[in-house]
């Protein structure tokens, strides 16, 4: 008997989370991959509605940019990646794996926004959300850019830079769009194109070429606040 009760009590405690978060497969388990596991790139944070890039990862048929799914955004190169793997995650199977390449000459990647995951949702102005995840860094990377931006990327109150270690572990935060005025980068139309986003940046050497960075990302929800 107890152990029925205490199965009815995770069903409904699955339910109540499935019912909360806005993020779908924040565990990366069913994600449409492409070239080398990878996830389909956008180049901007304005493109929901849109055809995926073509390019890095190579995409073989036509694919939507929609809500429910993740997307690496990141420009047209390959030392910029964002594969599911199964050989390490905090829950489940698998998990994500966020990388910037070394030696590339690219600039701007000490920049956030250049190598990032995101996924589209409707964010309202009048609530508050809590950004929950699990992180652990792969290679050399301490810290990692956590939040929300708008249909065009403006920066929404309370993402920010987040210290993480070596070991699996819980980290959250708290988004208030409300605090924003209703123009610019923050009007309702922008916010209802909203992403969560997660992003690296890296270092140059002397050489100015990119030193190699990675992190692992799993179990990501974005829960309003009541």
């Amino acid at each position: 008997m107890r152990k029925i009760i205490l199965l009815v009590l995770s069903v409904i405690a699955l339910s109540a989370k499935a019912q909360t978060t806005l993020i779908a497969d924040g565990g990366f388990e069913n994600q449409p991959t492409f070239q080398n596991n990878q996830l389909p790139r956008i180049a901007g944070f304005g493109e929901l509605g849109n055809l995926v890039q073509k390019t890095n990862p190579t995409i073989d048929r036509e694919f939507m940019i929609e809500r429910g799914q993740w997307f690496k955004k990141a420009s047209n190169s390959g030392y910029l990646t964002a594969s599911i793997i199964d050989s390490d995650s905090y829950a489940g199977k698998k998990c994500v794996l966020l990388s910037v390449g070394k030696n590339s000459p690219q600039k701007n990647l000490d920049k956030w926004e250049t190598t990032a995951i995101a996924q589209f949702v409707e964010i309202e102005r009048t609530k508050s959300y809590t950004l929950r995840f699990y992180a652990k860094s792969n290679i050399d990377c301490d810290k990692i850019f956590v939040g929300a931006v708008t249909g065009n990327g403006s920066v929404i109150e309370g993402s920010t830079w987040v210290d993480i270690t070596p070991d699996w572990k819980e980290y959250s935060l708290t988004i208030t769009p409300g605090v924003h005025p209703k123009s610019g980068g923050y009007t309702n139309k922008l916010l209802d194109r909203s992403a969560v986003v997660i992003g690296l940046a890296t270092k140059y050497d002397n050489n100015d070429r990119s030193i190699q960075i990675s992190v692992l990302l799993d179990n990501i929800d974005l829960i309003p606040n009541e």
